[in-house]
């Protein structure tokens, strides 16, 4: 995979840029859970209509590393 090795706040910018979606890169944060076994990304995109806002989505789903979107 191109994001092979990439940390998680890299991996989920690059998806979204490639679905292409602008991302805030300031305001891209991450944090891990109290057991160490998961990553969580927060980042604000740029979306002119619900279909971006949807394929943004989609695009995260896609990825086998992302469990889940909000």
């Amino acid at each position: 995979a191109a994001d092979a090795g990439a940390s998680p706040p890299t991996h989920v910018q690059r998806l979204l840029e490639r679905a292409g979606l602008h991302v805030f890169h300031e305001t891209v944060k991450h944090r891990h859970s109290g057991a160490g076994n998961f990553v969580s990304v927060t980042v604000s995109i740029h979306c002119e209509d619900r279909e971006q806002y949807e394929a943004a989505h989609q695009a995260l789903r896609n990825s086998p590393d992302i469990r889940y979107t909000l």
